[in-house]
């Protein structure tokens, strides 16, 4: 009986609770076979297959290897996968038969009651290739403090110092460490020392950032027994460097085997389950792909990055409800949830309405994957609708009543705490409800609508739109039966009696609900067809981002949209008595450095030997006084919708912030350059009074500013 259980419990959905990351398969811990890696299987990165190849040519050509390697990030980028992974590995190549990773395993699981150590030790002699003896240490986490007079800076500090010092290259060192602790330990060696290994770090810290630019991190710039790789730069969501399919797609392919899950219509909850429903779209044609461009979209739009962790908790959250199903106890499974909530919806017939038998359609659409990506509804409005359906007599309408409390509650499933604010961020960023209605959406394998289509006919009336959705066999089960009692509650709006009595309130709670619909059926089509907010302009934004250096077409035309930006007429004009971010100064008090125009060009970035980078990078003026300027989306974004006619004034905060940022550090560079001023003014105050530098001297000219 018990075996039967236990083999119940690992059928999909059920077992995909446990992929969260708050829950054993959603963390890995070191040499721990019985947690995370809930798939099974190492997933192939890039990352993986560089470290494989480091090894070997550790073995073979040590000389020429580097022997000092850190990897860089926070947590959920897999660093115990990949310090696992590599102990194993240098196991098999050194001939160590098991006794390597034993040795470091008993170090780093201690007993219970014992503190892992921060480093841990072991002696290698090495049987394969050449005899050689290494000294392997392993750092798991360099935030671990484990010498009460040192923190954990120091400690950095000092086993790099250790490791470059080994004339013999007998040592092998590999930690993981995050940004935190790397500009700790810079902090500790720029006041401190010693030097040697602040210009490491300095060069580390460089290498990894986001303006590393062409230098190499394997091996590092100017110490090749130095290598160091940014672990939450590269997206789990592309394909890897070497061909591999993306981590993220073959995370979701194992969570959508059909052999896993019961057949659609079969579990409790029957055609009215949100998880058996999400996994039938999902693993449909084109399901997954839409997902993951989803996905990769809002990676570029946001600047965020989906780690191990969060995935595997948005696979979780989407195709088992994660943290809102778990609440009804571990024994039940998410169908079970599923078809409590069906029961309880199905028992509203002749009852009287309450919140949570009117609202249990809502929380089974709101479970639909599409839905839970996108999740925001403006509660704000719950108190007007309170106001006007006692007013208009229908809180005892159920569906009324569900609407309300539905609304009031924000979406009725609340995501992990995890991953929350990355899903708020992408229904911000992407949200299909607010897409642009000239946009074709895929109804079908063979149709497609307009989304003003869509939204003339939710105009006229739910049922207008309904019939429409009907017609192409769109909707599932539930959105169907949702959208059916959406109409009805919608044509009792219209009934002349109603309207008589409270004719405002009436049009308020139409307008609100028809609306309601609406964002519910673009939700669902986009998600699906992958039609969202911004679509074409993060379409472009990816080719310039992933093409490299060989889709120069976009990149180009990007540099000479920013350098309109920053130019004024082809000058470049910079107020010099404004501190960043204050407000300009009187007319009367102002001075103007007006140069000559400032060119703007791509930055072309190396990848040998460095991930591929998130965002493109601008160059921005000459000679020392060049800058770079991040190629966001949103700077993207604003200089295309200048070409659509946006004014200037209408540009985001942010965007207006980085061309100010831009200007007043490019400013400075001029003014102290004599070179650069010579074809360069100022202009004092409101007259239009201008001085130049002639002779070595700031001298009036006479005239004012055309």
């Amino acid at each position: 009986m018990q075996d039967q259980v236990a083999e119940t419990a690992q059928i999909f959905p059920t077992a995909l609770r446990d992929w969260a990351g708050n829950q054993s398969g959603g963390v890995r811990r070191l040499f721990d076979d019985a947690s995370g890696r809930p798939t099974g299987q190492i997933l192939k990165t890039h990352l993986l297959n560089r470290l494989e190849a480091w090894v070997q040519s550790l073995v073979q050509t040590p000389e020429q290897t580097p022997r000092v390697v850190l990897l860089v990030g926070g947590p959920g980028n897999g660093k115990t996968e990949a310090i696992e992974s590599t102990v194993d590995w240098l196991d098999q190549a050194f001939g160590c038969n098991d006794t390597l990773r034993q040795n470091l395993r008993q170090q780093l699981m201690p007993e219970a009651g014992r503190a892992v150590p921060r480093v841990a030790r072991a002696e290698v002699h090495s049987s394969a290739a050449r005899l050689r003896q290494y000294r392997v240490c392993i750092v798991q986490d360099a935030s671990v403090e484990d010498a009460p007079d040192q923190s954990r800076a120091e400690l950095l500090a000092e086993e790099l110092e250790s490791a470059l010092d080994d004339p013999q290259a007998q040592s092998v060192y590999l930690a993981c460490v995050n940004r935190g602790v790397l500009d700790d330990a810079m902090i500790h060696v720029s006041e401190h020392g010693p030097a040697r290994a602040h210009s490491l770090l300095q060069a580390i810290i460089q290498a990894v950032g986001q303006g590393g630019g062409s230098a190499s991190c394997w091996p590092l710039e100017r110490y090749p027994s130095v290598a160091v790789w940014p672990m939450d730069v590269e997206s789990l969501l592309t394909r890897t460097r070497d061909g591999d399919p993306a981590p993220a797609t073959a995370i979701l392919a194992d969570a959508l085997a059909e052999d896993r899950w019961p057949p659609y219509g079969s579990c409790p909850a029957r055609l009215m389950c949100p998880f058996c429903a999400s996994r039938k779209l999902l693993a449909g044609t084109r399901g997954s792909a839409e997902l993951m461009s989803i996905l990769r979209w809002h990676e570029l739009a946001t600047a965020k990055r989906w780690t191990f962790r969060d995935f595997f908790t948005l696979v979780s959250y989407l195709l088992a409800g994660a943290s809102s199903t778990a609440k009804a106890g571990r024994a039940e499974s998410p169908c079970t949830w599923a078809a409590t909530l069906a029961e309880l919806d199905a028992s509203r017939i002749g009852q009287k309405p309450e919140p949570r038998r009117s609202s249990a359609i809502f929380v089974l659409v709101a479970s639909l994957y599409q839905h839970q990506l996108f999740a925001r509804w403006d509660s704000r409005v719950a108190k007007r609708l309170r106001e006007d359906l006692r007013e208009l007599g229908l809180l005892d309408n159920h569906t009324a009543l569900g609407l309300l409390t539905f609304l009031r509650s924000g979406s009725g499933v609340r995501p992990p705490a995890m991953i929350e604010s990355l899903l708020d961020s992408l229904c911000l960023a992407l949200d299909p409800a607010v897409a642009d209605p000239g946009l074709e959406i895929p109804v079908s394998s063979t149709s497609r609508l307009k989304l003003r289509d869509i939204d003339a006919r939710f105009s006229q009336s739910v049922a207008s739109g309904r019939s429409l959705l009907l017609k192409h066999k769109c909707l599932y089960p539930a959105e169907t039966e949702l959208m059916g009692r959406l109409a009805e509650l919608d044509r009792e709006l219209s009934t002349p009696a109603l309207r008589r009595k409270r004719p405002d309130a009436a049009t308020r709670v139409q307008h609100l609900l028809r609306d309601f619909a609406c964002r519910l059926a673009r939700r669902c089509l986009g998600a699906r067809g992958a039609v969202t907010r911004d679509q074409q302009l993060l379409a472009q934004y990816q080719r310039i981002v992933e093409g490299g250096n060989d889709d120069e077409e976009l990149l180009f035309s990007a540099a000479r949209e920013v350098s309109r930006l920053l130019n004024t007429n082809d000058k470049f004009e910079v107020s010099l008595t404004t501190t960043f971010g204050q407000p300009m100064p009187p007319a009367t008090l102002r001075a103007v450095l007006i140069t000559t125009k400032q060119a703007v060009k791509p930055r072309l970035d190396s990848v040998e030997g460095r991930p591929i980078p998130p965002m493109r990078m601008l160059r921005v003026g000459r000679n020392v006084g060049e800058q770079t300027i991040a190629l966001t989306f949103d700077l993207y974004r604003s200089i295309r919708l200048l070409e659509s006619g946006l004014s200037r004034a209408s540009l985001p905060t942010e965007v207006n912030a980085l061309i100010d940022a831009t200007k007043a550090r490019l400013s400075g560079p001029i003014v102290r350059d004599p070179e650069g001023l010579e074809d360069s003014s100022i202009e004092l105050g409101a007259s239009g009074t201008r001085i130049e530098l002639i002779g070595g001297r700031f001298l009036p000219v006479s005239g004012s500013t055309t």
